[in-house]
């Protein structure tokens, strides 16, 4: 089985969802929930904390998220890749690795196709209805310290144990 896992900054994901889900989907489950509160402050807060976004659904907190996936960093059959790789100067390191692991594991593919630039074609900015600046480091302009502390305490062990901290 192959199993990809691409990681990126917990507070870059926080800040993407909010915009994505209040702002970008209106189809989604979560959008009539995350605009019940006022501001982006408070969307954000909540993003983080977890909150209620119909009767009885609850949208899990940060910690509770990354949770389901930290055990996937030290299992050998997953290829982990980070976004900031994936969509900065070491992109092509990057698809180099995932295409390695891939070819290592997929019995049925022939070894001589290239697969990099059908990689490159997937992670497209320009083609993806989700991705809407791709930058890293955004969170800084959208936490507050009030947000920063909350984080911390939620999931600054595993903001760490992603390599983030």
């Amino acid at each position: 089985m192959l199993h990809f896992l691409a990681i990126r900054d917990p507070r870059d994901i926080l800040v993407s969802d909010l915009h994505f889900v209040s702002e970008m989907a209106y189809w989604h489950p979560l959008h009539t929930g995350i605009n019940r509160f006022a501001t982006k402050s408070d969307q954000l807060d909540a993003l983080i904390h977890g909150f209620e976004y119909k009767p009885g659904l609850f949208y899990p907190n940060i910690q509770e998220r990354l949770a389901e996936y930290l055990s996937w960093l030290d299992s050998p059959d997953v290829c982990v890749v980070r976004f900031e790789d994936l969509t900065g100067e070491n992109a092509g390191q990057a698809i180099k690795k995932m295409n390695s692991y891939f070819a290592s594991r997929a019995t049925w593919i022939d070894p001589n196709i290239e697969l990099d630039c059908k990689v490159e074609t997937i992670i497209d900015p320009r083609k993806s209805k989700t991705f809407r600046s791709g930058k890293t480091g955004g969170w800084r302009k959208e936490f507050q310290s009030y947000h920063c502390t909350a984080f911390e305490q939620l999931a600054g062990s595993a903001l760490e144990r992603l390599g983030y901290e």
